[in-house]
């Protein structure tokens, strides 16, 4: 019986040694992992932004001008060519300067003159006047193209006996003349010059003009740039990195804890009964006979 027991118990511990080394031997299996991936999207956004446009502007005025003279000053040599300038002066549209035997100007009372300009506006077309006064001579330009001379010789004629006459052309010292002269013009801007040389003796100027052409308005235009800031939006791309989570098959080597711990237990066992028999054998052996 107990021999039994022990073969029984030796069986048992083979089994469970068995099974455990049946659990230890390593398996392969499939699993799923979750693996993080990180993934770059473009993505549309609105951007509000400022731009500045020139914008031009015309600006409308009125300008009322005269006809003021620039004077430039300047000395006469003695061989009539003009010399060095002596001043500047300003003379109103119109004019009458008579200075006599007295100071023309910067102490001059001789070989003394003038270079004038001024600008006309004619607003119609016809016929304009024009008057210069001058002692000794004067002349007008418009637009460089002389209009006006003051400057005239004068004939003498002398009778020598009854029969012989004698003519003498000679020219008009220390005498104011006048002249006067009509030009028919276009609507428009013009320039006059007026030359005034005075030599010797008694000294006078003059000028005149038909009033219109000396005092006008006119409507002024004015472009002005000016700069508007306007909010404009467009459409950027940006990029923007997301996580993203995969499922990822995967294999790997497991043992099964259940069969190792079964063969341990089923091990014990068969030992328990290895020893529990072999001890009874042992001990019914060593008892005496009776």
């Amino acid at each position: 019986m107990l021999k039994n027991i022990l073969i029984l118990g030796i069986i048992v511990l083979l089994a469970g040694i068995g099974f455990f080394v049946a659990g230890s031997i390593p398996q392969t299996e499939s699993y799923v992992e979750t693996v993080p991936t990180q993934v770059t999207k473009p993505v549309q956004i609105t951007v509000p932004f400022e731009t500045t446009k020139p914008a031009e502007v015309i600006e409308y005025g009125i300008s009322s001008e005269i006809a003021l003279w620039n004077v430039e000053w300047r000395t006469i040599t003695g061989e009539g060519k003009w010399g060095a300038p002596v001043g500047h002066s300003i003379f109103p549209p119109t004019f009458t300067y008579d200075w006599g035997y007295g100071e023309v100007y910067g102490g001059y009372k001789d070989y003394i003159g003038f270079i004038a300009t001024t600008k006309i506006y004619v607003s119609r077309s016809g016929p304009v006047s024009f008057t210069v006064g001058a002692n000794e001579r004067a002349e007008l330009y418009l637009n460089d193209k002389k209009i006006i001379d003051t400057w005239e010789y004068y004939n003498i004629t002398t009778t020598i006996y009854e029969t012989v006459t004698l003519t003498l052309t000679l020219p008009p010292f220390d005498q104011y003349r006048e002249k006067s002269t009509v030009i028919n013009l276009n609507p428009g801007e013009y320039t006059l010059k007026l030359v005034y040389y005075e030599i010797a003796g008694s000294a006078k100027v003059s000028f005149y003009a038909d009033p219109d052409v000396l005092s006008w308005t006119k409507t002024i235009h004015t472009t002005i740039t000016t700069y508007t800031i306007t909010i404009l939006q467009r459409i950027d791309t940006t990029y923007v990195i997301n996580t993203e989570y995969t499922g990822v098959t995967k294999q790997r080597a497991v043992t099964d804890e259940r069969l190792q711990t079964l063969g341990l237990v089923i091990t014990s066992v068969g030992i328990g009964m290895i020893i529990a028999s072999v001890g009874t054998i042992l001990m019914t052996r060593r008892r005496p006979a009776s």
